[in-house]
């Protein structure tokens, strides 16, 4: 940067320092460029905010209520457990879930017959 005073006004090197600290722009290289082009006079540049135009929302866009969880209900470990890993009540559970639970089932639904089954028998039915 010493070297750039040297060549150029002390006055033109701090416009241009000003100028490259704006725009973030934090070389030596920069601030050569803009006292070579004599950037340093210009004015700084403000965004034109008319030029921007406001979209209106996607109609793909989702509530942000959407995102918002409604899980109130605090379950125990053992409760949680069961349900993402159900387990056969009779054994099955070496079966698979699908399998074992639909073995369980079945024998459930055996257990109930069976029940009907001696209740109409000692009703004489």
């Amino acid at each position: 940067m010493l070297k750039l005073a040297e060549k150029y006004t002390e006055e033109r090197l701090e416009k241009a320092c000003e100028r490259a600290l704006k725009y973030k722009m934090h070389s030596y290289a920069s601030v050569k460029n803009i006292l070579e082009n004599n950037l340093e006079s210009q004015p700084f540049e403000t965004p034109d905010t008319g030029k921007i135009i406001p979209l209106p929302r996607s109609r793909f866009a989702r509530d942000p209520v959407d995102y918002k969880s409604n899980y109130t209900t605090k379950e125990t470990f053992e409760e949680k457990l069961a349900r993402l890993h159900p387990m056969s009540k009779h054994g099955n559970a070496m079966l698979g879930v699908f399998e074992g639970l639909l073995a369980d089932q079945i024998i459930e639904e055996e257990k109930q017959f069976r029940r009907q089954e001696s209740g109409s028998v000692e009703k004489g039915i």
